[in-house]
């Protein structure tokens, strides 16, 4: 794990060069990653594992059709990727709960029958866990608990994946069943896309989102790489090479991060504004 210096405040960090996506794929050749909810992070998140070579498929309520037919413009297959809630929890092995957190509470019951043991119930945002006496998300002790919050918006999830650059995401592990809940965490965080993983829990990301504390981590970083850079943004720019355009209509491109050119400059990763949306 990496020490980074932010004005005198010292952070562990995970990095792509710590963990790199080729051994993402060996913790996770034989998961399958469900994605429950194809509203916000659901797309940004699958597209990205997807693109990235993981099995994924997508757990949603047909009774809302538009995001049900946004899954299928994407590309994922009724019957073969993509199911109804129930059917994608008893086939995931991962469970990525990227409903909003009203609606978790709601779907609860329906994911915890279906939970087998030894799975990973994943959040990207603490909320159902951290308040879990008033939620009622209590997770069975045979499965583990982690979670992934990337620091931007789904568009920006995808967004940035799509120009190769990266998003910052802190992570935390609840509960951990199997004895390698941390190493499929960092694996799923690298999975979709995250350039730095922060190590946090469930109720200080929660806290964090409401302060506002760890949005002054993700600023002193962005202004880290920028002094650290040998080009400025204005310079990567001019410097980028375009990249293929995409239509609306490109299956890479329908999260709404519809872009014509990429940036492939002198940048490699260039963390967002920070946000505490999800």
């Amino acid at each position: 794990m990496a020490i980074i210096d932010f004005g005198g405040t010292k952070e562990k960090v995970i990095t792509r060069a710590e963990f790199p996506m080729s051994r993402a794929r060996k913790v996770l050749k034989n998961e399958t990653i469900a994605i429950i909810g194809y509203g916000v992070q659901g797309p940004a998140q699958g597209l990205n594992l997807r693109d990235n070579g993981f099995n994924v498929i997508v757990g949603q309520a047909k009774a809302f059709k538009r995001d049900w037919d946004r899954a299928v413009a994407d590309g994922w297959k009724p019957g073969k990727t993509l199911f109804d809630i129930e059917e994608a929890v008893q086939k995931g092995t991962i469970i990525q709960m990227l409903v909003s957190d009203a609606a978790q509470r709601t779907i609860w019951p329906l994911v915890k029958k279906n939970l087998k043991p030894g799975a990973a119930l994943y959040f990207s945002h603490g909320f159902s866990i951290a308040y879990k006496k008033q939620t009622g998300v209590i997770p069975p002790k045979n499965v583990d608990v982690i979670m992934v919050a990337p620091k931007g918006s789904g568009l920006n999830v995808r967004r940035n994946f799509l120009t190769g650059a990266g998003i910052n995401s802190s992570f935390a592990v609840e509960q951990d069943a199997t004895g390698h809940a941390e190493e499929r965490c960092l694996a799923v965080g690298i999975g979709v896309g995250s350039g730095y993983l922060f190590p946090t829990t469930f109720q200080h990301e929660v806290f964090s989102d409401l302060t506002g504390e760890r949005g002054v981590l993700m600023g002193a970083l962005a202004a880290s790489w920028r002094r650290n850079t040998k080009c400025s943004a204005r310079t990567a720019t001019a410097r980028a090479k375009p990249s293929t355009k995409l239509s609306r209509n490109s299956p890479r491109a329908s999260s709404g991060s519809w872009m014509k050119t990429a940036w492939t400059g002198c940048i490699p990763i260039v963390p967002p504004p920070p946000s505490a949306a999800h």
